[in-house]
């Protein structure tokens, strides 16, 4: 049973997430990771390779309010994909064939992915060098 009083936090073995309660969830690396969010109020989210869970705090619960969780917490997977998908609308317009839309879509969101999280890790570290952390 969940603990209030105990929220794991940083890195911590996947078996302890899943002795705590944490829900099986969805998030990016699909496929490649497990992804748990605690019981409400469903903040917490760990993200889990190998047996190993990174452990984070949204500030939205995706089930109770997905566009603010998509355009707060994870803006970064987001603009990548609505990015990707114009790109790959546009291919099918001027080419008039799905393959070559989703060829397009496929092959642009990992590059618009990228670019996304270095703007993320660039704006953490001018966040906490202006704030003196």
């Amino acid at each position: 049973m969940y603990e209030y009083a105990y929220k794991p936090r940083g890195h911590v073995p996947e078996e302890l997430i899943r002795k705590l309660g944490w829900k099986p969830s969805i998030g990016w690396p699909l496929l490649i990771c497990r992804h748990y969010r605690e019981p409400p109020p469903g903040t917490g989210h760990a993200v889990c390779c190998d047996g190993i869970c990174e452990i984070h705090n949204d500030r939205y619960n995706p089930m109770t309010h997905p566009m603010e969780h998509a355009l707060i917490d994870a803006w970064d997977s987001t603009v990548p994909l609505i990015a990707s998908l114009y790109r790959g609308w546009r291919e099918y317009k001027e080419t008039q064939s799905f393959a070559s839309a989703g060829l397009m879509v496929l092959t642009t969101f990992p590059l618009y992915k990228g670019i996304a999280t270095l703007i993320k890790i660039l704006l953490k570290q001018l966040i906490s060098r202006g704030s003196g952390v």
